[in-house]
């Protein structure tokens, strides 16, 4: 027996116009079907359509299902609101016609069966416009609007409760939601817009909570009479307006997962028009090896990363750990519904991957893009038919740029923690993925991470208190209050509150035990409260109070790489022009190969990048053929046939990867290389591309240079001249940014034996603390730089390995890149250091390089300085003025309308010498600055110096010129020693035979 119970309150007259089919689709506890909805004058008929002959009740709910957000399928299920409509004992197949049931009543409502499955209803055949207004305080929460394209009316969602203080202030439950046509936002006020104008009622007396945890917060409204939606909205009480937002036009998201490995290419892209609505998947992959299928496929819980040697697995369980499972479900049963599967879990509910050739596409509404669970920036393994681990892709960002912060922890914890969002979209997700270990060996638990207010200073109290723009209140409830679940009742910078607190491993070798990954909605990387160039602060264990661990959120620029725009070598057949770039945002993206190279005279055949830089002092052909082989940190011995996946190539090998030049006078490049490392030791930074001719030889050449990223960054370099035991020199190169962000450091070494016959092999080297004064011994120099305090002498140094040169001490070079042997030729090696900074506080300039004797023996055999090559000054002032460093570098800055952080104070055995009444500093000025300016600075006439300015006794000078000991002797500077030794003959003959 049929029998209806229609909820008369919400029901309104039938709405005129075009009317669309809805559907609600059922995936969930053993029910797979759907349910349509196609009006009919007045009525509304419904039909069941599902994969079985019970006859379950039907009800439709007032509240949207949304998953894929904190809570479970079931959760999401039991928490619909009030009924609508509900009908009972339905055969399947059967159509109901409910008379004056209207579409309003139907569209981005639940759907909700007895069994306990439920589903969104969504329109069929109509584009749907989605958008969101994100409320931060004094009321947080969310209201979402979503719009037929060709039927007027605007379905809205709203979830608000007041954040800002212990209970409702006002005594008021009920809120009106304001529109505005134009205006702008600002933290400068307490409304947080400015500008409103054009306002506009969308809904009134709408539910708000007490707090986050009410149950009356929540309500789902149909407005007839409005068909436009404003860029700003805001919420009133009594006409006062508390708080404004902008509204957020939401867009599909498409991410894809690139495979292209082994062979095997192709890509599982996803597309998930809101969080309303079903995902997408699509899968169109080629060349998978029959013998290795039928194959599985998954999501995996972290990205792919950088892959180190040949030896790595790139989607072995250390990398990408397991399947994401946020809910705990485990390995579903075959021929289930979606519910009882992994989200990653593609292959259990799509089923394998059959032939070598597979395309195939799949609904899925237990695949969110959108929310806390989001796939967004993890990865995709696919499985041979044993199961081991065969090929695997990262899921890539849903916009074409995307902002990338990095945190760079050193001590007591090292490791890093990305933050990505799409550029310009602060109310978008941003994925977050933390590494961290403890620099002692010991693994600890339960840590509590935010973002703090300020950037670090000299400790981690300098970050000041937790970012919470909004000004949540934090006593009372809170710390039950704001949860994962709840995120908006958290402090934006509550990144344990909202996400987890995190554990902190023994060791980032072979571990992924404290390995994170998150999606934060609410932690923005532009906009009003934009947390880069803030700090995250670890602290102690147990969920403990103290701060243990800080470093600051700086935006990481993408690396790049440029060829110079004339390639040297043999001119016999004309010039070579043109500039090739290459990129990469962060480890886990495909590197950019792009440019145009003209004048190839139809002669080139081959082009690859080479081992070693171009040796400027070379002439002609000389150029091209001292840059040692083609790059190959994979030892990849077999070069693949044309076709194949860029892994059975060399990392060097361009034409076999992207095709040879023959017959080309002009080739303009634009490749995506997922083997093409930039950074790392494994890294391109610094080698060089040559171009070979069709009769075998080097004919043109370039160097791969660091380039900067944006108009504030700037190439530095500093020399290292041997001219004793060896001769020889070591060049440091590096981009840094006015932020204090910086690229890896690329270090070109080039020693020869004093006899130019006898090779010394297997030379420890090392950059020591201080400096080497004069004609004094290497032990002056005193230990090896160690900032950050590695215990050299615990078993927990072995975790210091190239793979892992964050565990090392910083100047340890040998053991983060290899013991070096010196040769009468072949010699030259570069060297690419991810923790060998040449600027901030912790730079490398003014110490000093220690080579010990060979075989690994401790005694220091030969040793130089570490200087810059330019723009060096010695700045004088009154001894009775007080040094401070971080004072001292703001004047300098300030006398030169630069950032601080472009000033770099050069190490030395004091910083300041003092002696006759004078204070020196030598610093170093990354970037170019006018004559006019740094003649005001010596001078002491420029403003902002004071009280670092120069008197008649103490005079500023250029170069490097102060002795480092604690007081002037007179002596030879540290940098015209080192300058006077560039012109000796040793290095004219180095240059020619290195």
């Amino acid at each position: 027996m049929l029998w209806l119970h229609i909820a008369g309150l919400i029901l309104v007259a039938a709405q005129h116009g075009s009317c669309l089919t809805y559907r609600a689709t059922i995936d969930m506890i053993g029910v797979k079907g759907h349910v349509t909805f196609v009006p009919d004058g007045g009525n509304m008929n419904i039909t069941a359509a599902i994969d079985n002959s019970e006859n379950y009740t039907y009800s439709i709910m007032l509240f949207p299902a949304i998953f894929g957000q904190q809570q479970s399928s079931q959760v999401v299920c039991s928490q619909l609101g009030s009924i609508i409509l509900t009908w009972h004992g339905v055969a399947n197949g059967t159509t109901v016609v409910v008379p004056n049931l209207p579409e309003n009543s139907v569209f981005n409502r639940g759907l909700l069966i007895s069994n306990g499955a439920c589903a969104t209803i969504l329109a069929v055949g109509d584009t749907i416009l989605t958008y969101r207004a994100k409320f931060i305080g004094p009321i947080s929460g969310e209201v979402w609007i979503r719009k037929r394209n060709s039927l007027s009316g605007l379905a809205v969602y709203t979830d608000l409760a007041y954040a800002t203080n212990k209970t409702n202030p006002t005594g008021i439950t009920a809120v009106d939601v304001v529109q505005f046509a134009s205006g702008s936002s600002s933290s400068a006020t307490s409304t947080q817009c400015d500008g409103l104008s054009n306002r506009t009622i969308l809904l009134v007396n709408i539910p708000v909570g007490n707090s986050v945890s009410s149950t009356d917060k929540r309500s789902a409204v149909f407005v007839e009479n409005l068909n436009s939606v404003f860029s700003f909205m805001g919420i009133e009480v009594s006409g006062s307006l508390l708080v404004c937002t902008g509204v957020q036009n939401i867009q599909a998201k498409t991410v894809k997962a690139k495979i292209s490995w082994d062979g095997v290419r192709g890509e599982i892209s996803m597309t998930q028009v809101s969080p309303f609505d079903s995902t997408t998947t699509s899968v169109q992959l080629s060349g998978l090896n029959p013998s290795y299928l039928p194959a599985t496929y998954h999501v995996h819980k972290f990205p792919v990363p950088q892959r180190i040697s040949s030896s790595d697995d790139r989607c072995s369980t250390v990398n990408v750990a397991g399947h994401f499972d946020p809910y705990g479900v485990g390995v579903g049963a075959s021929n289930t519904t979606g519910d009882r599967f992994e989200i990653g879990d593609l292959s259990g509910k799509y089923g394998t991957i059959s032939t070598a050739n597979y395309t195939a596409s799949f609904v899925d509404w237990n695949l969110p893009l959108f929310g806390s669970n989001s796939v967004v920036g993890r990865s995709i393994v696919i499985h041979r038919a044993d199961t081991t681990r065969w090929v695997c892709g990262n899921i890539g960002n849903p916009t074409e740029t995307t902002t990338t912060a990095v945190v760079n922890f050193k001590s007591p914890a090292y490791g890093t923690m990305y933050l990505r969002q799409p550029s310009g979209q602060p109310d978008a997700d941003t994925s977050v993925y933390v590494e961290l270990a403890n620099m002692d060996g010991v693994k600890t638990t339960s840590h509590n991470h935010h973002v703090h207010v300020y950037p670090v200073g000299e400790d981690c109290a300098s970050a000041g208190p937790h970012y919470n723009p909004s000004s949540v209140f934090t006593d009372g409830s809170y710390s039950t209050e704001c949860s994962s679940s709840n995120p908006l009742r958290c402090e934006l910078g509550d990144l344990s509150g909202k996400l987890s607190q995190i554990d902190i491993s023994s060791t980032l070798v072979n571990s992924n035990d404290a390995k994170f990954f998150f999606t934060d909605s609410n932690l923005p990387l532009s906009g009003p409260h934009n947390v880069i160039g803030r700090s995250i602060v670890v602290h102690v264990a147990g969920g403990g109070a103290p701060r243990y661990a800080c470093a600051n959120i700086t935006e990481l620029r993408k690396l790049r790489l440029k060829t110079d725009s004339t390639w040297k070598g043999d001119n016999t057949n004309g010039r070579v022009m043109g500039e090739l770039f290459i990129t990469q945002d962060t480890e886990f993206d495909y590197a950019s190969v792009q440019g145009t190279i003209s004048g190839l005279a139809s002669i080139s055949q081959s082009y690859g990048i080479y081992e070693l830089p171009i040796q400027t002092s070379a002439i002609g052909t000389a150029q091209c053929t001292t840059v040692g082989v083609l790059h190959n940190p994979y030892d990849v011995f077999i070069v693949g046939a044309s076709g194949q996946t860029f892994d059975k190539f060399p990392v060097g090998d361009l034409s076999g990867k992207y095709s040879d030049l023959s017959g080309q006078n002009v080739v303009t490049l634009d490749k995506q290389d997922n083997n093409l490392p930039l950074a790392e030791a494994v890294g391109i930074a610094g080698r060089s591309i040559i171009i070979q001719q069709v009769a075998p030889g080097s004919w043109k050449c370039s160097t791969l240079s660091l380039a900067p990223s944006g108009n504030t960054g700037y190439v530095i370099s500093a020399q290292v001249l041997f001219t004793d035991v060896f001769v020889g020199y070591a060049t440091l190169r590096q981009v840094v940014y006015e932020d204090g962000s910086s690229s890896p450091t690329t270090i070109e070494v080039a020693l020869l034996p004093p006899d130019a016959v006898t090779t010394s092999s297997n030379h420890n080297w090392h950059v020591h603390i201080d400096p080497i004064i004069g004609e004094q011994n290497c032990s002056v120099a005193l230990g090896h730089y160690n900032p950050y305090g590695a215990n050299v002498t615990a078993a927990t140094y072995s975790n210091c390995l190239p793979s892992n040169p964050l565990a090392c001490e910083v100047g340890d070079l040998s053991k983060k890149h290899a013991q070096y042997t010196v040769q009468p030729s072949n010699g030259r090696k570069l060297f690419v250091d991810t923790d060998l900074p040449l600027h901030t506080d912790k730079t490398v300039f003014g110490r000093s390089l220690v080579f010990h004797v060979a075989n690994g023996g401790a005694a220091r055999l030969t040793c130089a300085n570490i200087l810059p090559t330019s723009n060096v000054y010695t700045l004088q002032y009154s001894s009775d003025v007080t040094y401070d460093y971080y004072r001292f570098t703001d004047a300098v800055a300030k006398s030169l309308s630069i950032s601080r952080l472009r000033v770099i104070v050069l190490h030395n055995t004091a910083v300041p010498v003092t002696g006759n009444g004078c204070a020196a500093v030598m610093v170093y000025i990354a970037g170019s600055v006018t004559e006019a300016k740094i003649a005001a600075l010596l001078a002491g006439t420029a403003q902002g110096l004071s009280p670092y300015t120069p008197t008649t006794s103490c005079v500023s000078t250029l170069g490097a010129t102060v002795v480092g000991k604690s007081e002037f002797s007179g002596a030879p500077g540290l940098g015209m020693t080192i300058w006077a030794a560039l012109i000796g003959p040793s290095i004219a003959y180095l240059m020619q035979h290195i």
